[in-house]
């Protein structure tokens, strides 16, 4: 048997489901005819914010594995593919470009019908994110802009559907790595290891399911704080912390978290997480405000 037809990734059945269940992949990108009309529905409206929340009740998957938990820390294994965004372009003039690429497996359009989204095969899973910082520079040098967001490994996918995918079952495997990333020195504070104490603090937020982003400032600020300390790596924090908002969207988020990324917020550092966290009523004892 064909190993490309059992890929197996999780799949959620809407953004806010926590428990992950086994999709094959191939076919999720067959389509669920069932679906297509919120698919229609959601293209068709031109309000950005109510796109939003209709998408929140589609089915979603995480391209690249299976998980424990929708968390990058808690990958089970690797499909062996990245998911990537294209934005800033028509849909079928970034399809005529993708479907000229030997190493596309897929190329369609998103579940919004203003963007397309593909995958690729990649050579060594544990290098996922130097391929994908590889694929990112090679895209840009052809004039096709990819959404950082897509470097995060359980990143989530929407169900969509495109009549006319890019589909190549014999899609070459991408080798290319980006350069090994120069290691800086994690700010720590109050003493404390911030790693450790962040992940206390997250796991903590995540066993009470509480939100301590209902006030956009706090959200944002959040959001700075991980940005200034992680860069990139901080990305997974910022959605295991964002996803008990009620409104909570992913792709609103990784907005978020790229403005913070772009900004200069120095002066925000990981001490503001263990702030704003009191005051939502979690903190950890160890921690000295």
């Amino acid at each position: 048997m064909d190993k490309k037809s059992q890929i197996i990734v999780s799949g959620f059945k809407s953004v806010k489901d926590t428990k992950p269940i086994n999709v094959n992949l191939l076919r999720w990108l067959e389509g669920k005819p069932s679906l297509n009309s919120l698919v229609d529905a959601i293209r068709a409206e031109p309000d950005k914010g109510k796109r939003s929340e209709l998408k929140k009740k589609l089915p979603a998957i995480t391209p690249s594995g299976t998980f424990v938990n929708r968390r990058a820390d808690q990958l089970i294994k690797h499909s062996g593919y990245i998911a990537l965004d294209f934005d800033n372009i028509e849909p079928e003039k970034a399809k005529k470009k993708l479907v000229n690429i030997v190493n596309i497996f897929y190329a369609g359009i998103s579940a919004s019908g203003r963007g397309v989204w593909a995958l690729i095969p990649i050579y060594n899973t544990e290098q996922h994110n130097r391929h994908f910082d590889q694929l990112k520079a090679d895209f840009a040098a052809l004039g096709l802009e990819v959404d950082s967001a897509c470097r995060d490994v359980c990143r989530l996918r929407f169900y969509s559907y495109d009549p006319n995918p890019v589909f190549n079952l014999e899609a070459k495997i991408y080798t290319k790595l980006a350069p090994e990333p120069i290691r800086q020195t994690v700010r720590h504070y109050n003493n404390v290891n911030n790693d450790t104490a962040l992940e206390k603090l997250i796991t903590l937020i995540e066993g009470r399911k509480i939100d301590i982003t209902a006030q956009y400032s706090d959200w944002f600020n959040i959001g700075a704080a991980l940005a200034n300390s992680y860069g990139e790596n901080g990305r997974s924090f910022f959605h295991r912390i964002s996803q008990y908002h009620e409104k909570y969207d992913p792709a609103q988020t990784d907005y978020i978290y790229n403005k913070a990324l772009k900004g200069n917020y120095s002066k925000i550092n990981a001490e503001t997480i263990f702030y704003i966290s009191k005051q939502y009523g979690v903190l950890l004892k160890s921690i000295n405000y």
